[in-house]
């Protein structure tokens, strides 16, 4: 629990130094160990993994160093990725999972780029009546949208980034499924007012339309959707600074979060314990918000997977 009398000062929140990020983590061994050797997982996949394993510092740790996405290290704009892929953040997440649950807790940002919109919506004067809408009333209208949750919350997503759901997650993809009717005119509605946030964004931060990023250093105003690129950068950008905030609040209360991704982390469990401690989800939500602006509320996620080991025939 939160001691009495442990509150923190939020004016000694600084960021800190980009270039001197190192996290150590922990991973399951024995679920390490059986990974290797499961050919379910393509060639590539595992032999990240080895390489993972090799580099530990000891026993289950291994330690990771944190950068700046390509192109974006001098403004220090985007998310943060482990340097030459060493990290949890960089496996996909049905081989993460195994690696994670046995040690830690997945804690997150709840819907946390539509959380950002609305602020910005709020600072620019935009109309957000959809977006205030679907942030405060959530469950509603992802059931509204369509019966499969997967299906409707990738919708929402799609719609945030002009039809290119990668700009949220490079691993992300759209998936089949039927959206009800009245969800269709929700989207559609909910769709004008992200548009013209975009296209004020693109006016906002014209300065950025040079930039060069990503693998193939493309310039933002020649990429295929550019308005939305810079949207989802800015975003990203935003998402963490408030994961910083997070983190910084954390280590105050004696707690560690050892693996950073994107809109939240994996934060090491303590001896014994069962359940992460929800009044450090309020007061951390509460001490971003102060620090940041961003009204976000903080979730415990479960860490969930169907993998089990193969089986000697």
């Amino acid at each position: 629990m939160i001691k009495a009398g442990s509150m923190i000062n939020i004016e000694d929140y600084e960021e800190p130094d980009y270039m001197r990020i190192i996290k150590v983590e922990h991973f399951d061994e024995d679920n390490a160990k059986q990974l290797l050797t499961d050919d379910r997982f393509n060639r590539d996949d595992r032999k990240r993994l080895s390489y993972y394993i090799k580099h530990r510092v000891s026993g289950s740790k291994v330690s990771c160093q944190y950068k700046f996405g390509a192109g974006c290290e001098e403004l220090k704009l985007g998310r943060l990725f482990p340097v030459d892929g060493m990290g949890l953040q960089s496996f996909r997440f049905d081989m993460r999972n195994p690696l994670t649950k046995k040690w830690s807790w997945d804690v997150d940002f709840e819907n946390a780029h539509y959380r950002i919109a609305l602020r910005f919506c709020e600072i620019y004067g935009i109309q957000h009546d959809m977006i205030s809408e679907y942030v405060m009333h959530r469950a509603h209208y992802l059931s509204l949208v369509s019966a499969d949750r997967k299906k409707a919350k990738t919708e929402l997503l799609r719609i945030l980034y002009g039809g290119d759901i990668k700009l949220y997650h490079e691993s992300y993809n759209d998936i089949p499924g039927i959206l009800s009717e009245t969800g269709y005119s929700f989207l559609n509605r909910l769709e004008k007012e992200v548009t013209e946030l975009a296209n004020r964004i693109w006016t906002e931060y014209s300065k950025y339309h040079n930039m060069c990023i990503g693998a193939d250093k493309t310039p933002i105003r020649k990429k295929h959707n550019p308005r939305f690129s810079l949207m989802a950068l800015i975003f990203q950008t935003e998402e963490r600074k408030c994961l910083m905030v997070f983190d910084w609040f954390l280590s105050k209360h004696g707690r560690y979060m050892s693996v950073f991704i994107h809109d939240g982390g994996l934060v090491d469990q303590l001896d014994k314990e069962t359940v992460f401690p929800e009044e450090l989800c309020i007061e951390g939500a509460r001490i971003v918000n102060a620090i940041t602006g961003y009204n976000m509320i903080i979730v415990v996620k479960p860490i969930e997977y169907n993998w089990s080991a193969l089986k000697p025939q």
